[in-house]
């Protein structure tokens, strides 16, 4: 009689296991077939079923049969589940980790190892769109997934990308933390990953964490790594003026515009340094420079046109703190502002002229009007802001 029971237990036990079986067929029968639904019922019984949960061909068929949602147009096959790319990158990462290679040659992909590779490029995909709206956070998630699948440095640039952003662009009120940002760049520079930006990234991090010693260190090993580019000399100006060290600064500032005598954007990264540090008359110079190499170049156009307006402010501010006794000086004063009210003009009006829709420019030529007193220009630009609202 015991013997009758034991061998009818055993019976039960090797039926029950291969009903299991028959749903992984019957899954990989259906997927085959473009029964979607019944086949992802049927893998989804498999893989909790303590018989067929650590068979490496379930979770091989599981991802595939998600990858195939994820990839259908079609709204009774996409509405299956909310996210396909994932739990298809689960399922290809579970298969592998069961058995490297498990794999059928009558499905595409026919492996776990081919299926990560086509999910590198969706997480990707997928990647680019949550950055391009600002969502840092996911898309970061999304580039390490696609490295993870396939360790293309390309991948990892994107990680540093939306890692540096994610915190540079946190409300002001929260920590932030560079850490994951330096690690993912300085990887790429050990990998030799051919990007000049990569340094400039590095040594902006290093600056946000007032580190001097690293931030020169990253841009010196950027200069090595691409000797005379300009985008690393300019940061190492910039980097340079931030350190406190003046003189090399204006040194290698005399480099950058020998080296790029035609290049009109150095001309105005220059005038705008040397605006902010004071150096007013050679900011004249490069503005200038950058204006004739392209008349049209708006930024230049309204810096320039900007920092007139402010030299005007700084003089009359200078003048309006004279006794009444120094009549003379304050005239003198006075026209020298009017003179830098005037040269603004011109700039800022070609700036409304090249876009009469920027909010900033409309602002600042209210300004000048109001100050030149001419009040119906004035007037006419105060009603064309209200339109913009």
């Amino acid at each position: 009689m015991k013997k009758i029971l034991i061998i009818i237990a055993i019976l039960a036990l090797s039926t029950a296991t291969f009903a299991q079986s028959t749903k992984i067929n019957n899954a990989f029968q259906d997927y085959r077939r473009g029964r979607i639904a019944r086949a992802l019922e049927a893998i989804e019984d498999a893989a909790v079923h303590p018989d067929t949960k650590d068979q490496a061909r379930t979770w091989f068929y599981r991802g595939n049969i998600f990858l195939t949602i994820s990839l259908s147009d079609k709204a009774d096959v996409k509405t299956l589940s909310d996210n396909a790319i994932d739990e298809a990158y689960t399922s290809f990462q579970k298969a592998i980790e069961l058995d490297r290679e498990v794999s059928n040659s009558m499905i595409s992909p026919s492996s776990p190892l081919e299926g990560v590779q086509m999910l590198s490029v969706m997480f990707y995909n997928r990647g680019i769109q949550y950055y391009n709206v600002h969502n840092y956070a996911k898309a970061a998630e999304d580039f390490e997934k696609a490295f993870r699948c396939k360790p293309d440095n390309g991948f990892l640039y994107m990680l540093g990308l939306s890692q540096m952003y994610g915190e540079v662009f946190k409300p002001k009120e929260e920590p932030k933390n560079f850490k994951n940002a330096i690690t993912t760049f300085n990887g790429l520079t050990q990998k030799k990953y051919e990007e000049p930006n990569i340094y400039i990234f590095l040594s902006d991090l290093y600056k946000m964490e007032n580190d001097t010693v690293r931030a020169i260190r990253a841009i010196n090993n950027g200069e090595k790594a691409y000797p005379d580019t300009t985008r690393i000399m300019i940061q190492k100006f910039n980097i340079y003026l931030w350190s406190g060290q003046t003189e090399e600064a204006l040194n290698l500032l005399q480099q950058i515009k020998e080296k790029e005598p035609t290049n009109h954007v150095v001309f105005f990264n220059i005038g705008t340094v040397l605006n902010e540090i004071g150096n007013f008359d050679e900011a004249i110079v490069a503005f200038e420079r950058a204006i004739e190499l392209k008349p049209d170049y708006f930024d230049a156009l309204f810096n320039f046109g900007t920092m007139y307006f402010n030299k005007f402010l700084s003089i009359r501010e200078e003048a309006e703190k004279l006794d009444f006794s120094q009549q003379d000086e304050f005239e003198k004063l006075n026209a020298q502002a009017q003179d830098m009210l005037a040269k603004a003009r011109p700039y800022l009006e070609k700036c409304y002229e090249l876009n009469p829709q920027d909010h900033d420019t409309l602002y600042m030529l209210r300004q000048v009007y109001i100050r030149l007193n001419e009040l119906e220009k004035a007037k006419e630009i105060e009603i064309k802001m209200k339109d913009l609202k």
